[in-house]
């Protein structure tokens, strides 16, 4: 049983090849580095031209809004749509 008190989901979604898949993926792992969390599963699709990536996490749900927000400009040159949502 995790120590975690929440499970989350990190959407993001927008242009991309699956270059940038690879990129935005190092991009987000770097971002959630300083956070105390788990990565449970990380699912992408990359298809004509827009990718996906859908990250599970396992964290404290006060911490979910500072998460967003770093992994949100982490991601802004990527041009990626970012959102969060408590499971």
């Amino acid at each position: 049983m995790s120590a975690f008190k929440a499970q989350a989901i990190l959407l993001l979604s927008g242009p991309g090849n699956h270059e940038e898949l690879e990129k935005a993926k190092a991009i987000v792992q770097s971002a959630l580095s300083p956070f105390s969390l788990a990565i449970d599963e990380i699912q992408s699709i990359n298809i004509a031209g827009r990718l996906i990536l859908a990250i599970l996490i396992s964290c404290d749900d006060a911490h979910l809004p500072a998460i967003e927000k770093d992994v949100r400009e982490h991601c802004a040159s990527l041009h990626l749509d970012v959102a969060a949502e408590l499971l």
